[in-house]
């Protein structure tokens, strides 16, 4: 009976978590506790991460200039150079969370282009001279 009950406990002790990736809300996020959290990407709108990238757009020096949190850097930087989606799947997981909450993210826009971002709280000094839509 020892040698069934030990093979049981190494068997579903050894047992990992799945793992999910998150597209979405800081809400989805609660619900990863039972999982093993691979990658996340946020704040962001489904029309800007589908625009064209601005390749004149330096990003990296203007966020250095902003007191936005390490992870909002991050999303806001891969929502200019639209590379959230290479970010979010390049770790494969089990799951994908896809949480539409911030497709109602504003969008700004760079006229005569298609060219989107999404417009993050008050603070648009990240961004270069945009029309809001």
């Amino acid at each position: 009976m020892n040698k069934l009950l030990d093979f049981f406990k190494k068997k579903f002790h050894s047992v990992k978590k799945p793992t999910m990736a998150i597209f979405g809300d800081c809400a989805s996020h609660e619900i990863s506790k039972n999982f093993t959290h691979v990658s996340a990407v946020g704040l962001l709108n489904w029309i800007s991460i589908n625009s064209d990238n601005p390749l004149f757009y330096n990003s990296d020096e203007i966020m250095s200039d902003t007191e936005f949190t390490d992870y909002v850097k991050r999303v806001l930087v891969q929502d200019i150079n639209k590379t959230a989606l290479d970010y979010l799947f390049k770790e494969k997981a089990d799951y994908l969370i896809l949480d539409i909450n911030d497709c109602r993210m504003d969008l700004v826009h760079i006229k005569n282009s298609n060219i989107y971002f999404t417009k993050y709280g008050s603070d648009k000094s990240y961004l270069p001279v945009l029309h809001r839509i």
